[in-house]
């Protein structure tokens, strides 16, 4: 027994019963940019706060130290501006 495709057969064109889910399938691709765009922008604009908020807390931090504490080779302003940059 062979099977035919009845569709090939069918007096209504393909397309007619597509359309409703390529617009679907498109709608659904829209929504989804529009979401990945969304959550990427709101995920870096937190991270950027956190880094500002470590860096402030840090940097507030080398302003309370005693001012001997500064003369220390290892304490000295290159190293703390760099600490600042990449370590937060």
């Amino acid at each position: 027994m062979v099977k035919m495709n009845m569709a090939a057969y069918s007096t209504d064109p393909v397309f007619d019963k597509t359309l409703p889910w390529i617009i679907a399938m498109v709608g659904c691709c829209i929504l989804l940019f529009i979401t990945k765009s969304s959550s990427t922008i709101l995920l870096s604009r937190v991270a950027e706060k956190v880094v500002q908020g470590v860096r402030k807390d840090l940097y507030q931090a080398i302003l309370r130290k005693n001012i001997g504490w500064h003369d220390e080779r290892e304490n000295s302003s290159g190293v703390m501006t760099a600490t600042l940059s990449s370590d937060v």
